[in-house]
């Protein structure tokens, strides 16, 4: 039995109707759109962790800012530096993401 006719079969227990008749370019082009969206919600998936660590790093930020305030050692001009630092941080989560991404997928 061939590889097509074994991906016709599974479509038709799958209940696709007319799955026999599905030729190979069709069930080539079927297995791409598969295979994209599969990339899709694996990049969906990789922001939404990005997004979610941004998020639990300025919560962590906030946190500390809190207790400093509390203990008197907070200095204004240092909120700055402490965004700038991590944004620099965060973007190298991004940076490093995509090249991950990139070349190790």
């Amino acid at each position: 039995m061939t590889e097509e006719q074994k991906a016709r079969d599974m479509l038709e227990r799958m209940g696709v109707e007319n799955a026999q008749s599905f030729s190979a370019g069709e069930l080539v082009e079927l297995a791409n759109l598969i295979g994209e969206k599969s990339t899709l919600d694996m990049r969906y998936h990789h922001e939404c962790m990005l997004h979610d660590a941004k998020k639990a790093e300025c919560l962590r930020l906030d946190k500390l800012l809190r207790e400093c305030e509390e203990r008197e050692e907070y200095v204004p001009f240092h909120t700055e530096t402490i965004s700038v630092i991590v944004n620099i941080a965060v973007y190298g989560l991004v940076f490093a993401a995509a090249l991950k991404y990139l070349f190790w997928n």
